[in-house]
């Protein structure tokens, strides 16, 4: 390995976040030199959630730490963008199998938002919800949802492993249908 190689590697990858606070929003970058990947992160944060989190913001090349308990939620976003006009779609026929709990998630401000979460006891537990995207086409990679801000919480479905029988996945589980007799 040349010593070139060896630097590269050592050069973090700054993964896109907006913290969405009451009365702001921070576009910013984190290091992956603090977690290492998505899926590093988010097996971290599940665990409960940093108190601040040292980024870099958007436009700026200096590291800062943000205390981020008093955030509503924290985004890894593909943009700083978005699309505000993108109406999400509540069911999604070609979105990756993420096993989980379905749900949605209501914030006092009246934003809605849904997602799938790990079927763990983190989710009830801990300040807040790790939620996975459902909508393929999302600007969100992952999301950290303080429950202090929620107004409601609802469970919508449960996605499960693949059956033993046939090796297909299992389609949503309707638990909020009611049971006909």
């Amino acid at each position: 390995m040349t010593a070139t190689a060896e630097v590269a590697h050592d050069e973090p990858v700054w993964h896109k976040i907006v913290i969405r606070f009451a009365t702001q929003v921070i576009r910013a970058y984190l290091s992956s030199h603090t977690y290492g990947t998505i899926q590093e992160l988010s097996h971290s944060i599940s665990q409960g959630p940093p108190k601040t989190l040292q980024i870099r913001r958007h436009g700026s090349d200096q590291i800062e730490e943000i205390n981020v308990e008093d955030a509503k939620a924290v985004f890894h976003v593909n943009s700083f963008d978005g699309d505000r006009r993108r109406r999400d779609l509540r069911f999604h026929t070609h979105a990756p199998i993420i096993h989980g709990i379905w749900m949605r998630l209501e914030f006092y401000d009246g934003e809605v938002m849904e997602g799938i979460t790990q079927n763990t006891i983190h989710y009830i537990v801990n300040p807040g919800i790790l939620l996975y995207p459902t909508d393929p086409g999302s600007n969100n990679q992952l999301a950290y949802v303080m429950k202090r801000h929620l107004k409601d919480v609802q469970i919508l479905g449960l996605r499960t492993p693949p059956s033993a029988e046939d090796g297909r996945a299992v389609p949503f589980v309707h638990l909020c249908k009611p049971r006909t007799a």
